[in-house]
């Protein structure tokens, strides 16, 4: 219900209440006598993370938004698209290691991935302009 309420909001607080609803659910002290899979309520769980993580990239919220996506990831280690956008994050907040890490990961889980060159040639362009950015400080300073 939480997440069909999200999707109909399409807003922040209501992904955000139904991954924590969801959570609540799989840390739950006997979750196997809960009416669902684990696996799938993981599933679930893990893209409401996702999403919130999604709409806060849209609202410029990165930090807040690497969060979520890691929460995703902390779920589903090996589903490839979360470690893409968590990647995609840390190029906007420019940790290009950590982006490259993410990168490679998403890489071994899923190689051809169209999403993956465009994350590339977007951490290129950043890396280019971060290093343009310095030189033109450095020339100003002088």
């Amino acid at each position: 219900e939480a997440r069909q309420r999200a999707e109909e909001a399409k807003s922040a607080e209501a992904w955000q209440a139904a991954a924590l609803a969801g959570q609540s659910l799989l840390d739950y002290p006997d979750a196997s006598q809960l009416p669902f899979e684990a696996e799938q309520l993981r599933a679930e769980v893990a893209s409401c993370w996702n999403m919130l993580g999604n709409v806060l990239s849209e609202q410029e919220k990165h930090v807040e938004a690497l969060a979520a996506f890691g929460k995703a990831i902390k779920l589903q280690p090996d589903f490839a698209m979360w470690h893409r956008n968590h990647a995609g994050t840390l190029i906007e907040l420019g940790d290009f290691a950590a982006a490259e890490a993410g990168l490679a990961r998403a890489t071994e889980l899923e190689p051809e991935h169209p999403r993956l060159a465009e994350l590339r040639k977007e951490m290129e362009e950043k890396k280019a302009g971060a290093r343009e950015e310095i030189a033109g400080g450095a020339q100003t300073a002088v």
